[in-house]
């Protein structure tokens, strides 16, 4: 499960990690069971998508896929680069 605390932990890992650079981000629908709602809200801020140039979601189960569109569709308007979802990761890649 990823809640608010950890949401901000990957956020600041990732600003260690790249620094003032942006870079595409590939996020996987495996390992975490559930996004709470504050965390996606706060990944969803400027401070959660700084330093991302571009996100592809690799998503194989058919009910993730449903809830990544409905948030992509809420989200994207808001982001300030590319966000899309793919069901295989070469696509995304690609992409």
């Amino acid at each position: 499960m990823i809640d608010l605390q950890a949401a901000k932990q990957i956020v600041i890992a990732r600003h260690e990690l790249i620094g003032e650079r942006k870079y595409p981000v590939l996020v996987f629908d495996e390992g975490a069971k559930e996004v709470k709602r504050d965390a996606r809200i706060y990944l969803s801020t400027e401070e959660g998508m700084k330093g991302i140039s571009a996100g592809a979601f690799i998503v194989t189960n058919p009910v993730t896929k449903m809830v990544i569109q409905f948030w992509l569709s809420l989200n994207v308007v808001k982001s300030n680069f590319p966000i899309k979802s793919f069901s295989k990761e070469h696509e995304a890649v690609q992409w």
